[in-house]
């Protein structure tokens, strides 16, 4: 087992470990900025779902700073109020109480009432881009409709940008005419990517980008967020549960339990000296990497 593991001789085992290797690899987390507002900031927000008197509250009272430039990642188990922080962010869920700011510019709490320019300072990234990619409209019509809508360029601008992203997310220039069902998952997860880049995002948030990829694939869409985030200074709020893809990419980390923050802090901090009894139990139950390496190997997986 540890020569193949140290030697493997087949291209997807070799994918595998070279995959994994980089997950483990902590790298020192980006400093932060000393000055300044931050690029995004959630005060207070509270929310949840049915009338009231009968409403159930998911998220109580959280606080959040994003930098610019810097990855957070939003951990928490299912239904611990991550999905519905991030709709209050992008305006498709009314907070209780609370606000959101974008570079101290308070944002309207419901979508319709933010202008333009405002909705184009952040962007979201879905878990599943073959269901929000519009399968009638070639990828070039999507990033062009995309380009035209939130930056008003005419048909020819569009078209010339359109070539740009879908090169800077490391695409070829063929995928423009090809309908998302001609794509792989990566490459649709990519196309995603540069449709949100359209619109020069300030903060852009990532909802489990990388759970429905292979190994892979997840791999290079992480390398390709880091990348982006530190060359526009783009601050990233990262919705997780899989730890591997925190520790490859995230500054610092923000623990959700019971709707509210039960940790927080560099992502060293948080995973090595974690403050809660929710934190230790979900840092135990993550498998090693190369438990779940072996797991596979030994299952022919």
């Amino acid at each position: 087992m540890a020569e193949t593991l140290s030697k493997p001789s087949h291209p997807y085992t070799s994918e595998l470990v070279t995959a994994f290797d980089h997950a483990r690899r902590v790298t020192g987390e980006t400093s932060r900025p000393s000055n300044g507002i931050p690029a995004l900031a959630i005060r207070g927000l509270t929310a949840g779902y049915g009338r009231r008197g009968r409403a159930t509250r998911v998220v109580d009272g959280v606080d959040i700073d994003v930098h610019h430039g810097e990855c957070v990642a939003l951990i928490g188990t299912s239904g611990a109020g991550k999905t519905t922080i991030a709709n209050c962010l992008l305006g498709l869920h009314e907070p209780d109480s609370g606000s959101v700011a974008v570079e101290g510019v308070n944002l309207a709490a419901h979508v319709r009432d933010r202008p333009i320019h405002v909705r184009r300072s952040i962007q979201f990234v879905p878990q599943d881009p073959q269901g929000s990619l519009n399968p009638r409209r070639r990828v070039g019509d999507t990033l062009c409709h995309a380009l035209r809508s939130m930056r008003g360029l005419n048909r020819s601008e569009a078209n010339v940008e359109a070539q740009a992203l879908i090169g800077r997310v490391r695409l070829s220039q063929s995928l423009l005419s090809r309908f998302p069902r001609e794509l792989s998952g990566g490459e649709r997860q990519r196309v995603a990517i540069a449709r949100a880049l359209a619109a020069e995002p300030r903060v852009l948030v990532c909802d489990e980008v990388t759970s429905a990829l292979d190994v892979g694939a997840e791999s290079s869409v992480l390398d390709l967020i880091d990348e982006l985030r530190r060359e526009r200074g783009m601050a990233v709020l990262l919705i997780a549960h899989d730890l591997r893809v925190v520790r490859r990419i995230a500054d610092r980390a923000v623990v959700l339990h019971d709707g509210g923050i039960c940790d927080h802090g560099t992502v060293s901090k948080v995973f090595d000296a974690p403050e809660h009894e929710f934190t230790r139990s979900i840092l135990k139950a993550d498998l090693p990497v190369s438990e779940i390496l072996r797991g596979r190997l030994k299952t022919g997986a």
